[in-house]
């Protein structure tokens, strides 16, 4: 899968245009197990059946989390999101060959794993303010997930990109969203300033 990133530091006011909601908390307003187009999705509770978490999984997905938003570290639910879409992906629609989080974050092109962010996370002591801060974060947020402390925010998405307006970037996503393949589970995590704003939008395979 193609790579999108987001606006780079378009988030660094990190606020939602007022929009405030509970990170520690599955969104009370949409039925455990169901996405937005009311197809059944996995409840989201912990690790898919088969996959037993192992040592340094928590330290990899915290790796990927912090990759892909370092700059986004205080965008509501984000991280939990993000977090949850590669764990979606162990053996699922479209994934199947990909038995645990080691293969699932490491497949070429799925992640920004060639990163200079992911570069500097290998080493996480050497990371200083802001990224010091996200990255405890996002190995919090890793623990808290691989554990079942936390419920997918997403609803079952094993795909995300960001943009400015959600509208799909041209390629695989605007290619698979028009094909009727790719679904939209969740696409209101934003992040930025009103003058600089961005969102999320996570989907998943809907054949």
């Amino acid at each position: 899968m193609p790579k999108y990133k987001g606006p780079r530091d378009a988030a660094r006011a990190l606020l939602a245009r007022g929009i405030r909601l509970d990170i520690d908390q599955p969104n009370a307003s949409e039925p455990a197990g169901e996405n937005t187009a009311g197809a059944s999705v996995r409840s989201g509770v912990g690790p898919p059946p088969g996959y037993i978490p192992v040592d340094g999984d928590a330290e990899l997905l915290a790796r990927m989390i912090f990759s892909e938003a370092a700059g986004q570290a205080h965008a509501p639910e984000l991280y939990e999101a993000l977090g949850w879409t590669a764990v979606n992906r162990i053996g699922g629609k479209g994934f199947k060959d990909r038995k645990n989080l080691h293969e699932v974050i490491m497949q070429k092109n799925a992640f920004g794993t060639t990163t200079d962010l992911w570069n500097k996370a290998e080493n996480p002591v050497s990371l200083e303010f802001g990224n010091k801060a996200a990255y405890e974060k996002a190995l919090r947020t890793a623990r808290r997930i691989l554990s079942g402390q936390v419920k997918d925010p997403t609803r079952g998405a094993t795909y995300f990109y960001s943009s400015l307006d959600g509208t799909p970037p041209k390629g695989f996503f605007a290619e698979n969203t028009k094909a009727g393949i790719l679904g939209r589970t969740r696409d209101d995590i934003l992040f930025g300033t009103e003058d600089a704003p961005g969102q999320f939008t996570f989907m998943w395979d809907q054949r």
